[in-house]
Order: structure tokens, then sequence, then C-alpha cells
């Protein structure tokens, strides 16, 4: 743990940034896909309760699966926007309080 810490205080900070940053939005696809799947999962449950293959219960699980990705996609898109906005204000923006 020690090796990691002195490698990575060696690292300047602005080297760090750009790779925490792909990080995010690496995080942000990922999320994205997830919610791309978990739609697809939902309307093929839906699907199969008309058929009548597949239980209510199914169709519950995959649309609360859903909620909750859809959920933590939004909070990472409101935390960028913050993150973007709080650039602007350093930078001098105008109109911000």
């Amino acid at each position: 743990m020690l090796s990691y810490r002195s490698t990575s205080q060696c690292v300047p900070r602005d080297q760090r940034r750009p790779r925490r940053a792909q990080k995010k939005r690496e995080r942000a696809d990922a999320q994205a896909r997830r919610v791309r799947a978990l739609r697809d999962y939902a309307r093929l449950s839906r699907l199969l309760l008309r058929q009548r293959t597949a239980s209510y219960i199914e169709v519950l699980y995959a649309e609360n699966e859903l909620f909750n990705a859809e959920l933590v996609a939004v909070n990472t898109l409101a935390e960028r926007y913050t993150q973007l906005i709080n650039v602007y204000k350093a930078m001098g923006g105008a109109g911000w309080i």
C-alpha cells in the first residue's frame, strides 16, 4: 500500500484529473448501457406476461431494477452538470449567484 501511495503522489495532479474524468465518463457510459439493457428486460418481461409465460412478480422485479438504474443514471448526470456549473462559476461566469 505504501508503494501505491508514493507512486500516485509522484504523478502530477494535472495528469490525474483527466484519468478521473475518463473514469467518470466510462462509468456514465456503463450506466447508460445498463439502463438500455434493463429497458429491454422490462419490455420482454411484459411481453412474456401477456403471453402468460411469466409471472407478474418477474415484471415487477424487472421494472424495479430499471427504476433503480434510472435513478443512478439521473444522479450521475446531475452530478456532472453540477460540476460543470462549478467550473463556469470558478471562471467568473456571468449570472451566477
